[in-house]
């Protein structure tokens, strides 16, 4: 009877250190981020369709047979999102809670970035309007939020979700991407816009309003690094002309980028001899030696 109950006490021991040992890293949180637009939204109360929803928290109110009703951040009135046959949540994913996100938050919330290579982001406005964002190199925005969420994404090295096949080299695959927000945004411009024209009430808006959080950044943990600065452009970076020979890399990286074909920390990457771009029809490559740019191959079309 004895050794039984010392054979007992050894099995929850064992399960114990199993548990401490296996259990997963990270955990579902009962928030949800809502990641892009959905004709399943619709008004309740007073809610205003044109106001952005995407990156903002959604609390579980209420669950019926084929609608669910959430508390959002920033709005007083709640959202309904009615219940799909094969995804009951669309468009929401869980926000996972994890330590190495506290990290990451404490190294960049609220901080002034700028961007290696400048920016390069999309904002959905409406349903029907996407506006593409840029700035240059002196341009900078503040990070209003960092969120770790539950969502298979595919990823493009040079930032946000990628736009081509996931067999492309510089496009990779998460499971937990990072969502970030942004605010203060100085010194961007719209570049391009999809679908239809800008609403009537927007036309003439400075970026600023049309557009004041273009949520929906996405990134892995290791990109931050290569793709953000906490401090502006130094001064010898030329803003008038491209890359030359003797350059070296951190130069490089502010004017183009760090490298959009070569996946790595930005530790890795500052060690690699040859860096690859994303260029029609063919890859640009510079080439250092020493620690500076010796060739620079940028193939055109005949």
């Amino acid at each position: 009877m004895r050794k039984f109950v010392y054979l007992v006490i050894a099995l929850f021991v064992v399960i114990g250190i199993s548990f401490l040992v296996f259990r997963v890293p990270n955990k579902t949180s009962d928030e949800y981020i809502y990641v892009g637009a959905n004709n399943s939204l619709y008004q309740l109360g007073t809610f205003d369709k044109e106001q952005r929803l995407e990156g903002r928290k959604f609390k579980l109110q209420k669950q019926d047979a084929d609608l669910v009703t959430f508390q959002v951040e920033g709005l007083t009135q709640p959202v309904a999102l009615e219940i799909g046959r094969n995804k009951p949540f669309p468009q929401l994913t869980a926000v996972v809670s994890d330590t190495s996100l506290e990290a990451i938050q404490k190294r960049w919330l609220g901080k002034q970035i700028w961007g290696y290579g400048g920016f390069k982001m999309r904002c959905q406005i409406t349903q029907e309007t996407t506006i593409g964002i840029s700035g240059e190199l002196d341009s900078s925005m503040s990070i209003k939020s960092i969120n770790l969420i539950r969502s298979q994404m595919l990823l493009s090295v040079s930032g946000d979700r990628a736009m081509e096949s996931p067999n492309d080299a510089g496009n990779f695959a998460v499971t937990t991407p990072i969502m970030v927000q942004f605010e203060k945004l100085e010194g961007l411009k719209l570049t391009w816009e999809k679908g239809a024209m800008l609403p009537a009430k927007l036309e003439g808006k400075p970026l600023s309003s049309i557009c004041p959080n273009p949520v929906g950044f996405y990134a892995a943990d290791w990109q931050l690094k290569r793709l953000w600065s906490q401090t502006p452009a130094p001064q010898d970076i030329p803003r008038d002309s491209g890359i030359k020979r003797g350059m070296n890399r951190l130069q490089v990286a502010w004017l183009w980028g760090f490298p959009s074909l070569n996946v790595g920390t930005r530790d890795e990457v500052m060690k690699l001899d040859t860096w690859e771009y994303t260029n029609f029809p063919f890859p640009a490559t510079i080439a250092f030696k020493n620690g500076v740019v010796s060739q620079i191959d940028i193939p055109r079309l005949p």
